[in-house]
Formats: C-alpha cells, structure tokens, sequence
C-alpha cells in the first residue's frame, strides 16, 4: 500500500470468528467470502462463513479511530487477522 489516513470517528464492530480470532471493523469493511466473493460486515450474520470460519458473534456499534490503507497493491486484498480483506 501507498499510504494510511486516519480517521477519528468510525463506527466499528467487533466480529467474533469461531477459531477465537476476533476483527474489529466498520460496518463497511469488505472480508472475503467462502466462495471468494467479498461482503460488508453489515451484511453478515451469526452462521456466515469467511475465509474458512464461521462468525460466531457480532458485538454491538460503537466509535472509535480508525486506519484506512491506500492503494493496496495488485489484488486490493490484505490479511486482517489471518481474514483476507478487501480495500
């Protein structure tokens, strides 16, 4: 990647995976599917798998900073927690 902004007030979500791995995200924030496609957080529910897990919990909105990468090579993908997601 290029480059990383910041930015100060984000609504965020902790996604609880069932290996006990534990994202902290915005609702927007693109993870990769099962079946290599990509969703939003917003649009997973509890059951859903990623990248080989399932999602086990999805905690309640709340705001806090976050990092935003920039030209994210090739694939616009990245590892978040052993999770591929999507810029």
């Amino acid at each position: 990647f290029s480059s990383v902004s910041k930015i100060e007030k984000a609504i965020v979500r902790d996604l609880e995976l069932s290996d006990g791995t534990v994202i902290t995200c915005t609702e927007g924030h693109l993870l990769r599917r099962d079946d290599d496609s990509f969703s939003e957080l917003r649009a997973l529910s509890i059951g859903d798998d990623v990248d080989g897990v399932t999602v086990r919990n999805i905690g309640e909105p709340r705001v806090e900073a976050v990092y935003d990468l920039h030209d994210v090579a090739e694939t616009h993908s990245y590892l978040t927690n052993g999770v591929t997601s999507h810029n």
